[in-house]
């Protein structure tokens, strides 16, 4: 692994960790993202 994926990598762990240690499991995340792109979708388009 480059050391640029390296960092990334340890980036996106750093975002995690906290988010773990206080219950947010990957399936409530990407839920919460999910929604939060659709509002912004409409929000864009006017709806």
């Amino acid at each position: 692994m480059s050391n640029n994926t390296s960092s990334i990598v340890s980036k996106v762990w750093s975002f995690c960790n906290p988010l773990r240690d206080v219950g947010v499991g990957y399936g409530d995340y990407k839920l919460k993202k999910n929604e939060r792109s659709h509002k912004t979708e409409y929000i864009e388009k006017g709806v």
